[in-house]
């Protein structure tokens, strides 16, 4: 379904919402398609308006970010906030339905894609994982140095408990003034 977009009404001072109506746009959309859809946004995204142009706690909704989206209908997803609080005759809706757009998901262009954008959590455990490949190279390049120019005698016997600790110790055969070698 494809839509033209309509004009952000005003914003609703109890509901702090701009709704918008979009109509379906003829001979592109299918015959499936609903002939308008609403979307909402927050006031705040409208720069006109002064932050301090509302009274706070007229209305009071459950918090957006503790409801679930719905499922995805007619292009659109929608979130029901029931009222919580009213200040005496404010006159507030008892549902606060916010609604967005869906994002459009095409399997053809997702396989074109591959490589394109990248989720927070994708990007921070390829990070992770090329930091620990990293490490593990650098580790087995100092093992691969520490094979190469030193060698070791036979372990010693433990020494007598001192501080309770127990130690041993062993020749250095070949690297002696090789710093490596000596930890």
């Amino acid at each position: 379904c494809k839509y033209t977009k309509g004009p952000w009404s005003t914003c609703n001072p109890l509901t702090k919402l701009e709704t918008r109506e979009d109509r379906v746009r003829d001979g592109v959309s299918g015959q499936g398609c609903p002939q308008t859809r609403v979307i909402t946004r927050n006031c705040n995204k409208d720069k006109s308006l002064k932050p301090n142009s509302f009274k706070k706690g007229l209305c009071v909704y459950e918090k957006a970010r503790e409801k679930d989206w719905s499922d995805c209908q007619n292009g659109v997803r929608q979130k029901f906030l029931k009222l919580v609080n009213e200040k005496p005759g404010a006159g507030c809706p008892k549902i606060k339905l916010i609604s967005k757009k869906c994002k459009n998901r095409n399997p053809k262009k997702d396989e074109k894609k591959q490589g394109g954008k990248k989720s927070k959590s994708e990007k921070k455990r390829e990070r992770k994982e090329k930091k620990e490949a990293k490490m593990k190279k650098r580790q087995e390049k100092k093992e691969n140095k520490i094979s190469e120019k030193c060698s070791f005698g036979k372990w010693s016997t433990y020494s007598e408990c001192r501080d309770g600790k127990m130690t041993r110790t062993r020749q250095i055969t070949r690297g002696k003034d090789v710093k490596l070698c000596r930890k």
